[in-house]
């Protein structure tokens, strides 16, 4: 009984060793099995630029000669280095115009700079209005980037609000906007300015009849694994 017992316990042993080692199964997305479609193009400015003139340039290093005196006084050398390099960086941001980069809405995900964000992988959007760019930000689900920035020209809005409005919800916001995300990111536009974009949505490639066949598809394709 004690020898039944104890080949039973490493045949069961066995097992589990088997199962811990067996890599996981890669799992196949429907939309591995679709070809993909661009649906819209365009370039933008990598970031808002706003050139700034000589009085402004004054105005910034006047106030952070004021900061660094004041931490100077009270001995703080952290924040000095904290100032000096917000200073720097905000005179390399006004005075370097920046270059355009190419973005892509398919049937697929976003491809932004040439990395394609599948929409699986992304969550809400909304949009800002900021110095006269629109800009659009993503979520994602990623850590990094944790969220996307494009930019559209007011020609481009709605097309680019719409295609992307047809695989991710439109945020929203319950709190009002504080005067921080004001300056960082521009004034957010309220959901409602794109309510008639969304009243008659094109079909995407993922309708009800669509991913039965994809997932006739998968079934045979596993069946042939085997």
């Amino acid at each position: 009984m004690d020898r039944k017992i104890e080949e039973l316990q490493k045949r069961i042993q066995e097992l589990e060793n088997k199962i811990t080692q067996k890599e996981p199964e890669k799992k196949e997305k429907l939309q591995d099995f679709v070809k993909q479609e661009t649906l819209h193009t365009w370039d933008s400015p990598s970031r808002v630029f706003v050139k700034r003139d000589k009085p402004w340039f004054l105005k910034v290093a006047v106030v952070a000669l004021i900061l660094i005196l004041l931490a100077a006084f009270l001995q703080d050398f952290f924040v000095i280095i904290v100032i000096s390099i917000i200073v720097l960086i905000t005179y390399l941001l006004a005075s370097i115009p920046p270059g355009n980069v190419h973005h892509e809405i398919t049937n697929k995900g976003i491809i932004s700079i040439g990395t394609l964000y599948e929409w699986d992988r992304l969550n809400e959007f909304w949009v800002s209005d900021k110095y006269g760019w629109k800009i659009v930000y993503i979520h994602t689900k990623r850590r990094i980037p944790a969220r996307l920035v494009l930019l559209i020209s007011r020609k481009e809005e709605n097309t680019v609000v719409r295609l992307i409005g047809q695989y991710l919800p439109y945020k929203e916001f319950e709190e009002k906007q504080g005067w921080i995300t004001r300056i960082s990111d521009g004034i957010m536009v309220n959901p409602e300015h794109y309510t008639h974009l969304f009243k008659q949505k094109e079909e995407t490639p993922f309708t009800q009849s669509r991913k039965e066949a994809l997932v006739k598809e998968l079934a045979k394709k596993a069946q042939k694994k085997k």
